[in-house]
């Protein structure tokens, strides 16, 4: 896959006045990669400039073309680094996250992704589900705050869910290695900041919501809000009954009840 290739996967991304910078020189090389960490860029990478907490990506956007990076991928008016392809987008997390999921083949599609997220209970409903589809006879990979199975390899978990690089690359991985599924936590941390944008959930799991994480989201409704964006890629929701999540249940099914 070029570089030019996998950029036009986020052409709508791209403001109309600035989609000629699909068409620069310089993109028809192999894309060795998609990454958000100037650190580990390889030449022919893309690299995509996201605002943090603690620090802009696009600060270190120069670091980047240093090591190779092919483009880079910013927010609408941050000043392109001259020497290579910029391409302006008007959500970099989004961009990220589907860049990710089309330079991997898109991974989710040809397997069973079962998200699970809530504010309590995810790590042992993923591994009660996990152990459900492998007694079945499905070889199932997991990733979550203990840890990450691909295939027979475990690996410490960084995070409950990676940034959507990882997740993509991870799955990939399971793919790669037989697995037919993946029971996954979804934190709502990941999914305000779009981590599995991008992914087609076969099955997601609402455990509940209780007050958590508001130095995050700032109040219940914002926190609900990120939790209730799950139910938007997956085709089928199970849900343990609380107020919050009974709230949530009844949203989904009066959008999957339009025609």
């Amino acid at each position: 896959m070029t570089v030019r290739h996998l950029l036009r996967s986020i052409a709508a991304l791209v403001p109309a006045e600035a989609r000629g910078a699909l068409d620069a020189p310089g993109l028809d090389v192999a894309c060795t990669g998609v990454t958000y960490d100037s650190r580990i860029v390889t030449p022919g990478a893309v690299f995509v400039a996201l605002l943090g907490q603690r620090a802009d990506g696009a600060a270190f956007a120069p670091q980047a073309v240093s090591a190779g990076a092919a483009a880079v991928v910013a927010a609408v008016g941050v000043p392109p680094v001259p020497g290579t392809a910029c391409l302006p987008v008007s959500d970099p997390r989004l961009a990220l996250a589907l860049l990710a999921a089309e330079f991997n083949g898109h991974p989710s599609r040809a397997m069973r992704v079962v998200g699970v997220t809530g504010t309590n209970g995810k790590t042992t409903t993923g591994y009660l589900v996990r152990a459900i589809l492998e007694a079945a006879g499905i070889k199932c990979g997991l990733m979550g705050t203990v840890a990450y199975y691909i295939g027979d390899r475990v690996i410490e978990a960084s995070r409950t869910t990676p940034e959507a690089p990882d997740v993509q690359a991870f799955l990939r991985q399971m793919h790669d290695e037989a697995c037919g599924a993946c029971v996954m936590e979804v934190s709502s941390h990941a999914l305000a900041l779009r981590r599995v944008d991008g992914l087609e959930f076969a099955a997601g799991v609402f455990t509940n919501l209780t007050r958590d994480h508001l130095d995050f989201h700032v109040n219940m409704e914002g926190y609900f809000a990120a939790k209730r964006r799950s139910s938007r890629c997956c085709r089928v929701v199970l849900r343990r009954s609380s107020t919050w999540t009974i709230r949530g249940a009844r949203r989904w099914s009066r959008r999957r009840a339009r025609p």
